[in-house]
């Protein structure tokens, strides 16, 4: 009777490969508050495994908190924009921007990597200015967006937003590293 441990046990089913029973107590621990997002996730996970993208869907979309709320909201793109379309999807993520404006910033980061996956480099690079209209020197952001900006050969970005980085954190190492790369390439 203890959701918790149900959880656990859950956890230790799908380790060892008991798809079956895993996923009973996976749906068991669903209706509890606290382990909701994360069993959803998990039966979302076995589904997708399975091939059975409805329910896997499903399940991803009652992810709407938690540790695995990016992830689950990723799968569900990939997915829309595979069964669907990439409009489809890009529509899907603007709907959660709305409904989770704290989770703004790794939206804006999934939708530009399904416009980089589509070959849209141009959508994905103007994805990121619309996200650093909303959050100026946001550090994903910015870093992202450089390295959109890279591939596209636009050096000038890149660099300015490399160097707004370095401006925030003067030992950002990865900043640093992706600055000296991207000068020597150019």
């Amino acid at each position: 009777s203890d959701q918790e441990v149900n959880f656990l046990l859950a956890l230790l089913h799908l380790n060892h490969g008991d798809i079956g029973q895993a996923t009973a107590l996976f749906e068991l621990t669903a209706s509890q508050p606290s382990l909701s997002a994360d069993s959803h996730y998990h039966l979302a996970s076995i589904a997708d495994r399975q091939g059975d993208i409805t329910t896997a869907m499903g399940h991803y979309r009652q992810v709407r908190f938690g540790r695995n709320y990016l992830a689950a909201a990723s799968r569900v793109t990939v997915l829309l924009s595979q069964r669907n379309n990439v409009a489809t999807a890009r529509q899907y993520l603007r709907r959660l921007r709305k409904e989770q404006p704290e989770q703004s910033v790794g939206l804006f980061q999934i939708e530009s990597n399904l416009l980089i996956s589509s070959n849209q480099p141009d959508q994905a690079l103007s994805i990121l200015t619309d996200g650093l209209s909303a959050f100026p020197n946001d550090v994903q952001l910015l870093y992202a967006r450089s390295m959109v900006a890279e591939r596209q050969d636009n050096f000038a970005l890149a660099e300015r937003d490399l160097r707004a980085l370095i401006a925030q954190d003067n030992n950002n190492a990865i900043a640093l590293n992706a600055l000296g790369y991207t000068m020597i390439l150019h």
